[in-house]
């Protein structure tokens, strides 16, 4: 009897003491979050003299991931704030100098400012990292694709860049993305609504986890005197993640969608230039679309014979915001996942 309430008195000691553990460790607080206040109230210097004097003296007390300054660096850089971006993703390196992501995202963060001596240094520090790195196979892959694609860019300052954007949105003062006619379906104006240009990040889920960045601009406008909505895609070549980081140009995409009223159903057509002269994958894929719930979503009119069934999805529509995500049927057939994300700003 002794014995089994011995058992079980170290039972609940040890289960309590797992649950203070977890406990303390999930209520640490974001350092990010200190760093950026500090950041926007007394400067770069300060937050980095801050976030020493904290780890020396309250480490336990605050979250000093990694991921803490990688998150931090990505708000400035898209913020505009590029040298207190630069500043942190330094301070990430210093910190976990045997990480390739940090190197990886310093490269990006100089490739951005036009730094490109830098950016070529720390995508070289990726590849140096990466063989003794504690990550799994599939994010040392990835990784290696980013940094080879990168430094292919770097070391290639001739690459002719897009101008089918520009091309695309020529002035136009009484109606620069054109109007919806009135003779046209009103459903027209399910896409119609999102007639403008609009700033896109791009999140890819790998091996468990969620990467974000790749950004593009996604510019939308009536055609056909208002009976269709056509979009091009730009991507900038710096931008692409990989696989297609290999592409030896601008990335850009278009859709032309048509609202068929007999169907009841949109016809979308999508054509890139991303295919490669010699390579494998299709050049264009159609796809057909419906509103529902406030959510379009497009489904492939000839999806592969083998695989998984895949769908795109349009939803969160707002005047100026949306989310985009790509998604996987699950074996159980009912069950989709999300594998990429995409969010989009207006900007005009």
């Amino acid at each position: 009897m002794e014995k089994r309430y011995t058992k079980l008195i170290i039972f609940i000691g040890l289960t309590t003491l797992l649950f203070l553990s977890n406990f303390l460790f999930a209520q640490k607080k974001p350092i990010a979050e200190v760093l950026y206040r500090t950041i926007s109230q007394e400067g770069i210097e300060a937050a980095v003299k801050k976030y020493d004097n904290l780890k020396t003296k309250k480490n336990g007390e605050y979250d000093f991931s990694e991921g803490q300054l990688n998150n931090l660096g990505y708000r400035l850089l898209n913020e505009g704030k590029s040298e207190a971006a630069l500043e942190v993703f330094r301070l990430n390196v210093k910190v976990f100098p045997k990480s390739p992501n940090t190197y990886d995202s310093l490269g990006e963060a100089y490739m951005k400012t036009g730094d490109n001596k830098m950016a070529t240094i720390n995508y070289e520090n990726v590849l140096a990292v990466l063989p003794n790195a504690s990550i799994n196979e599939q994010q040392k892959q990835f990784l290696k694709q980013n940094a080879e694609a990168k430094l292919k860019i770097l070391k290639n300052p001739n690459a002719v860049e897009s101008h089918y954007l520009n091309d695309f949105l020529a002035p136009n003062t009484e109606n620069p993305f054109g109007k919806l006619h009135p003779d046209a379906p009103p459903e027209t104006e399910q896409w119609g609504q999102m007639a403008g240009v609009w700033e896109c990040t791009n999140f890819a889920f790998v091996n468990g986890q969620w990467f974000s960045g790749w950004k593009a601009t996604w510019a939308w406008r009536y055609i056909l005197d208002g009976f269709a909505v056509q979009d091009v895609w730009h991507q900038k070549q710096e931008n692409l993640p990989p696989p297609s980081a290999n592409l030896p140009r601008d990335f850009v995409g278009t859709n032309v969608r048509i609202y068929d009223h007999a169907k009841k159903k949109w016809q979308v057509m999508w054509f890139h230039n991303g295919q490669i002269l010699g390579g494998s994958g299709n050049a264009t894929n159609q796809f057909e679309a419906e509103f529902i719930d406030g959510q379009i979503i497009m489904t492939p009119v000839n999806p592969p014979a083998t695989g998984p069934q895949t769908r795109i999805v349009f939803h969160n529509i707002t005047k100026d915001t949306f989310d985009w995500k790509s998604e996987t049927l699950g074996e159980d057939g009912e069950t989709w996942t999300a594998t990429f994300k995409i969010q989009g700003k207006r900007v005009r």
